[in-house]
């Protein structure tokens, strides 16, 4: 993944980046500043593959989980929000009942994982 930090972007809040984000493109939100993501070949391939696994072993599990390609996560009382590469939902009802209908209200995210493909290595982000 390549990020591209935009020359002239000025500093904002999370509310202003998500009016300004353009639709189809892929940003995430640096302490205020907007940075264009751009992906890579190696790094698209690793993370279809590895998606494409969790997607089958959470059916064949039957767990509650969803794995959305695009998912904005906002980190709690900063201005960065992070387009992570792969990400688990569990979804669940208000009482806490869990159910893997898109219908059901999400409760919490699981783990957020950004890959280096150049190390190899993987890094949770918090």
């Amino acid at each position: 993944m390549v990020t591209i930090p935009l020359p002239d972007a000025q500093l904002m809040t999370f509310a202003k980046f998500l009016a300004w984000k353009p639709d189809n493109s892929s940003y995430e939100l640096h302490n205020g500043t907007p940075v264009e993501m751009q992906p890579t070949g190696d790094h698209e391939e690793v993370i279809s593959f590895l998606n494409s696994a969790l997607v089958l072993e959470v059916h064949r599990l039957q767990q509650p989980f969803i794995l959305p390609k695009q998912a904005l996560i906002k980190l709690p009382d900063e201005d960065t929000a992070y387009l992570p590469d792969i990400v688990l939902i569990i979804w669940a009802w208000e009482d806490g009942a869990t159910s893997a209908t898109p219908s059901a209200r999400p409760s919490r995210y699981i783990s957020l994982w950004r890959m280096n493909t150049k190390s190899a290595s993987f890094a949770e982000m918090r």
